[in-house]
């Protein structure tokens, strides 16, 4: 057997300890009415009622598939599309970065994809101008496009919009929508620092050392790592996982399309 060689340069990976996952609910205080395909059901919602001049609140894209169909997390795996957005704001407002709940493995033989089945939300801080004037409603608009499977894919599109209430000062989320947003943050990764985390190689294999900080037990759970980036593994290779005295050994099965070794690996362990 080979000596592991180490990675030439550092390891970046998000981490994600998830203890419970609850179910959404599709209530919501602040919604537009949806748009549905033959395969999916679409809608802006809001975490809050209203949004004050230069606050951040939480809107989330709600995609609802038909069952047995699927849309596609940020890194598809072996196929497929993400998800996007081209939101369509007003003067002044901007939108951040979608925050990706982590997804689950889809398997299509003899491919494998992360994705979504049943429901996911997708969510983005949206900024509103200092400049505001409370007391008005300001439209959000997003042309949405996804990729959405069964046996076959599907491109679709559509158009959403929501009405924002400009309010007069930041006001707390409550209710349901409260609720499922918080239930969708349980599932976006946090960072990984605290986490002490090592890769190497050996022969076709990537191998991840994790120890996680002080006070976060892995014994026992169910360890999963989706990359963020490719050709990097193969995703239809069975994981290899170990935990011995509190630190996680995952081999993985190298890509047939990776060349060299990588510089760099980049993903979300769950």
């Amino acid at each position: 057997m080979t000596t592991p060689q180490t990675l030439r340069s550092a390891f970046a990976l998000t981490a994600a300890v998830i203890l419970i996952v609850l179910s959404w609910s599709a209530t919501s205080i602040l919604h537009a009415e949806p748009v549905s395909t033959p395969h999916v059901r679409a809608e802006l919602v809001a975490e809050k009622r209203s949004i004050a001049p230069g606050e951040t609140a939480w809107v989330a894209l709600h995609l609802t598939m038909k069952e047995g169909w699927h849309t596609y997390w940020k890194h598809p795996g072996d196929s497929g599309e993400a998800t996007t957005i081209d939101w369509q704001l007003p003067d002044g407002f901007t939108a951040g970065d979608i925050q990706w709940p982590y997804p689950q493995k889809i398997s299509m033989v003899p491919l494998t994809t992360y994705g979504y089945e049943g429901e996911v939300m997708l969510l983005v801080p949206i900024t509103a101008p200092a400049e505001a004037v409370p007391g008005t409603t300001s439209q959000l608009g997003a042309g949405v496009y996804w990729m959405v499977c069964e046996e076959v894919c599907i491109p679709e599109e559509v158009t959403l919009e929501l009405g924002m209430p400009i309010g007069e000062s930041p006001v707390p989320p409550e209710g349901p929508s409260s609720a499922s947003f918080e239930q969708t943050r349980s599932k976006v990764p946090a960072s990984s620092n605290g986490w002490d985390i090592q890769a190497s190689e050996r022969e076709d294999r990537l191998v991840l050392h994790v120890q996680p900080p002080a006070g976060i037990d892995v014994t026992g759970e169910d360890i999963k790592f989706f990359a963020t980036a490719g050709p990097l593994i193969e995703h239809s290779a069975p994981e290899s996982t170990s935990i011995r005295d509190g630190i996680i050994t995952m081999e993985l099965v190298r890509s047939p399309y990776l060349t060299g070794s990588p510089e760099r690996m980049s993903g979300v362990l769950v």
